[in-house]
């Protein structure tokens, strides 16, 4: 462990003590499997017991130390008639936005998931600071909460220290082996794959990616293919209905189950049991002859000695698999939310004529269907969608002022409110573009961005047309909605209608700013952006349309490298405010307005300070341009609001 790596990380994190405890426990108590539910500091002060953290065991004696990361699995074991320890759960969060290094660096080596123990070479502050915890976390009043935040910093920097001089090792939890042992437990659950991500102190995106590039499948991808493994043992080995085994591996609809079965294995379970049993000799075994995706074939106990019912964790994938060509097909009809996945999945077959008359009569008459040009290549899409998906919230505003209302966006947009009143009964899918929440939307089409990492996901369940960010400007991008959508009347005149008020605004605009600057700002907890003319927060309008000046630094920054924004410490501020400045309001920015540096500023003095709304003011869609030109308009020429 680079020890400096991981001070640095904790110097930049905001951390919050959710409990302390005081465990006593005798040689009749144990504590197994208990998921933990934060990062947590155990420490020892009386007798010694056996400690698993997952798979790897300590021994846990008096004025030991051990730390671990959230969604581990503690399991302890006393080795002597008593034992007595400490359990200092906390949260460590790395505000944001941050410096992209700063996230690279969590990714590399997260200090508040790793697994460490040392027994200390001056444990007498470590306890005094520890039982001090205790018993000021015990009082009501907000000071004994503020001395455990002050004692848990004291704790922590003892600890760092220590490892430091001792040269302890760390080790950080293989997160794919942690998600292999949730999935091969709770299979024959509704596994939601966001709580699975927050168990494990991990985003969505970021889980997914790691886990694909060590075992080869997304979690979800593995998830289908362990209930097919079971399912198959189970046809095998057992004389269970085909509903019963379905319920068994997490299916609740065994028509469903079947039909999934089938895309998989080429053959229906009745079938393939019927097969299995047929030709059940050595050579023949039907797990030789129709080739399991997971477990190499040589790991024959898995399949014979131990039956459906075996159950050590990580064997499942101790080599990696050979994808299929049905795990395209396969994926198609997942949903970890069971209760919506009652044979609704979508069949990309339908796209070349095939009718599938057993799901839903409205599919014996196949939609006309057109190809387009997209950024994730060529696309037959529907010619009239009536089940949009927009997971790529930025867009959502060109469909809705099309007179398009999706089914389903993101938190995000559905928290501009410059969209209230025309997403009424819109479904929210979250901000991590959820592939169960999608699929149970059931959508003929979907709008996600070049940039996501679902986007061969997504286009197994519905037509995926990718958007990449910022290649056209906004009236391109309306013109080229409308064109896919049979609708180029209605953005030609929105534009035109937009062009007649640029040109009616412009004039008044540049005669009161003149040759004054503007500065587009926003605030974080440790650094200030300033934004360009391609970035949304009114840029389009300001830079873009009406032609005003930005000052020297972002023009040269934002504006002219095409980056779009720049960031910047406060004691530059002078250096990027204009002489009028926009900025959004959040609680990071009602901390600057304390600053001297912020009260002197011109633009201050001169009352030429406008407060926007953090999220309105990220769209620049039609809809939300409209209202922003107003705002903008309304600011600039000091008119009543």
């Amino acid at each position: 462990m680079d020890i400096n790596h991981h001070i640095f990380l904790w110097n930049q994190a905001s951390i919050k003590v959710l409990d302390v405890r005081h465990k006593k426990m005798n040689k009749d108590e144990s504590l197994h499997a208990y998921k933990l539910p934060a990062s947590v500091f155990l420490f020892a002060t009386r007798g010694s017991a056996a400690v698993k953290l997952n798979n790897i065991e300590y021994l846990f004696k008096q004025f030991q130390v051990i730390h671990s990361g959230k969604g581990i699995q503690l399991s302890l074991t006393l080795t002597e008639a008593e034992f007595e320890f400490y359990m200092i759960f906390y949260r460590a969060t790395i505000p944001l936005p941050c410096a992209k290094s700063i996230i690279e660096k969590l990714e590399k080596s997260n200090p508040f998931q790793v697994q460490f123990s040392f027994l200390p070479n001056f444990p007498s502050s470590l306890f005094y600071q520890v039982k001090l915890m205790n018993q000021r976390w015990q009082q009501p009043e907000p000071i004994g909460r503020f001395h455990v935040k002050a004692l848990f910093h004291q704790f922590t920097y003892s600890v760092l220290e220590q490892l430091h001089v001792q040269g302890v090792e760390v080790k950080q939890p293989e997160l794919a082996d942690q998600v292999i042992v949730y999935i091969q437990e709770h299979y024959a659950e509704s596994i939601m794959l966001e709580s699975l991500a927050e168990d494990l102190n991990y985003s969505v995106p970021h889980l997914s990616s790691l886990f694909k590039k060590k075992t080869g499948y997304s979690p979800i991808e593995y998830l289908i293919l362990t209930r097919i493994e079971k399912a198959e043992m189970m046809l095998i080995e057992t004389d269970a209905t085909i509903r019963e085994i379905a319920e068994s591996v997490g299916y609740k609809d065994s028509y469903y189950f079947s039909r999934l079965f089938k895309k998989y294995k080429d053959v229906s379970p009745a079938k393939y049991r019927k097969i299995a049993l047929s030709q059940r000799t050595a050579q023949d075994y039907p797990y030789n002859v129709m080739e399991l995706s997971i477990v190499a074939q040589q790991s024959q106990r898995y399949i014979g000695d131990n039956h459906y019912q075996y159950t050590k964790k990580g064997d499942l994938l101790m080599v990696k698999p050979t994808k299929t060509p049905m795990l395209a097909s396969l994926f198609l009809c997942f949903t970890l939310l069971l209760s919506a996945c009652g044979g609704g999945a979508i069949d990309n077959s339908s796209t070349n004529g095939s009718t599938n008359t057993s799901i839903t009569q409205s599919r014996e008459v196949q939609p006309k269907i057109k190809t387009i040009i997209t950024g994730n290549g060529e696309v037959e899409i529907p010619e009239n969608p009536q089940r949009i998906v927009i997971t790529a919230e930025s867009y959502a505003g060109y469909l809705l002022a099309l007179g398009i209302k999706p089914v389903g966006m993101s938190q995000f947009g559905l928290r501009n409110r410059y969209f209230d009143g025309l997403v009424d009964g819109v479904e929210n899918i979250g901000d991590d573009e959820s592939l169960e929440k999608i699929l149970e939307l059931k959508p003929d089409l979907i709008i996600t961005k070049t940039s996501s990492e679902n986007i061969e996901n997504l286009q197994k369940i519905a037509p995926t047309i990718a958007i990449k960010p910022k290649e056209k400007d906004f009236k391109e991008q309306f013109l080229e909605f409308g064109k896919i959508f049979g609708k180029e009347d209605v953005a030609e005149e929105w534009i035109a209608n937009w062009d007649r008020k640029i040109a009616e605004y412009k004039p008044l605009i540049q005669e009161k700013v003149g040759n004054k600057t503007i500065a587009i700002l926003g605030v974080g907890e440790k650094e200030i952006y300033a934004y360009g003319d391609k970035f949304g927060r009114g840029g389009e309008i300001m830079y873009g349309e009406f032609g005003l000046k930005a000052p020297n630094l972002i023009q040269q920054e934002a504006i002219d490298l095409k980056s779009g924004w720049v960031s910047f410490s406060l004691e530059k501020l002078p250096e990027f405010a204009g002489d009028y400045i926009f900025v959004e309001d959040n609680a990071d920015f009602e901390k600057t307005t304390s600053s001297i540096l912020w009260r002197d500023l011109p633009a201050i003095k001169n009352k030429r300070v406008y407060i926007m709304d953090e999220y309105d003011s990220f769209f620049s869609d039609p809809i939300s341009l409209d209202k922003q030109l107003e705002f903008i308009v309304d600011s600039l020429l000091e008119r009543e609001k």
